[in-house]
């Protein structure tokens, strides 16, 4: 890692119950699920910087968790779609690749558990469960230990 680095780690908002035969990728937001992903965006738009940019999962409910705070951020760069931020692609690859990166600040949009697997990865011997549209605030320093600056969950925000 070149720099100092902010990495927002979100597990998606709630999503519709898996009834009959269904593509788990397909799985949308519910409505709780969006009012969720809103509550966490715009505490993101008053207490964080800009994020240079947001990757998300392929599957449908992360993507349109990551779609409302981009949306809510006014984010100009397009969303970057990662098979590795599932469990379809090579998770286990994803934090090494991410702090390669030139990014100051970059969300992740993702699924349990992959997302605590993340922060435990980046930020040894520390454990956290995610509950939908959960968001760790992990700040990764050059030369130093990652820390987790800061851990937020939708029932926690006015």
């Amino acid at each position: 890692m070149g720099q100092n680095m902010k990495i927002y780690i979100m597990r998606h908002g709630h999503a519709e119950a898996a009834t009959g035969v269904f593509n788990d990728r397909e799985r949308m937001l519910s409505a709780r699920g969006r009012v969720e992903a809103q509550k966490v965006a715009h505490w993101l738009k008053e207490n964080a910087p800009p994020l240079d940019g947001i990757w998300s999962s392929p599957f449908r409910r992360a993507l349109q968790t990551a779609e409302i705070v981009h949306a809510i951020l006014n984010i100009t760069s397009d969303i970057k779609i990662e098979t590795d931020l599932c469990v379809d692609g090579c998770p286990e690859q994803l934090p090494s690749y991410l702090l390669a990166q030139s990014f100051e600040s970059i969300l992740l949009s993702s699924h349990m558990p992959l997302v605590s697997s993340f922060v435990a990865e980046l930020v040894q011997d520390t454990a956290v469960a995610f509950p939908t549209a959960g968001l760790a605030i992990l700040e990764c320093l050059e030369n130093e230990s990652n820390r987790l600056e800061k851990f937020i969950t939708p029932s926690e925000i006015l």
